[in-house]
């Protein structure tokens, strides 16, 4: 999976269309302003956006991981939240249908665990802290 494909690519070679997902015509315009961009380029709302909204839910959480390796605390409204939107919107039956995602959060998880990076960060509020720490828990629920 390359990071450079645009989800019109990827909704072709899966043989979706995700725009017939979209009840109201915003979110179909919103959708189609975003297709040809490559998944690298879209920002971390419109990442979530999609994921929130099960749209190649497989290309979107690489990209996600991808992300969160990078910057662990990634988000647009609020640190952590790109976290806290793979964490809510991956269910148990997801990681256990797809055992290299599993694979690849829990390694993830381990490092975040290992060099106590959420412990060790500098929090702006309280809030976001324990959003970040009840996500980092339902994830570590969701893949055993």
């Amino acid at each position: 999976m390359h990071r450079t494909h645009t989800l019109y690519d990827l909704q072709h070679e899966k043989s979706t269309a995700p725009s017939s997902l979209f009840s109201t015509n915003a979110r179909l315009l919103w959708f189609k302003s975003i297709e040809h961009q490559q998944l690298c380029h879209l920002s971390n709302q419109n990442l979530s956006e999609l994921m929130a909204l099960k749209i190649l839910p497989e290309f979107t959480l690489f990209e996600s991981l991808h992300r969160l390796y990078e910057d662990p605390m990634a988000g647009t409204l609020e640190d952590g939240e790109l976290l806290q939107t793979v964490a809510y919107n991956f269910t148990e039956e997801f990681w256990k249908n797809h055992p290299k995602s599993n694979h690849q959060m829990t390694e993830f998880l381990t490092m975040l665990s290992t060099f106590k990076v959420a412990e060790n960060y500098h929090w702006k509020s309280e809030i976001e802290k324990k959003n970040y720490f009840y996500a980092l828990e339902t994830l570590s629920n969701q893949l055993k």
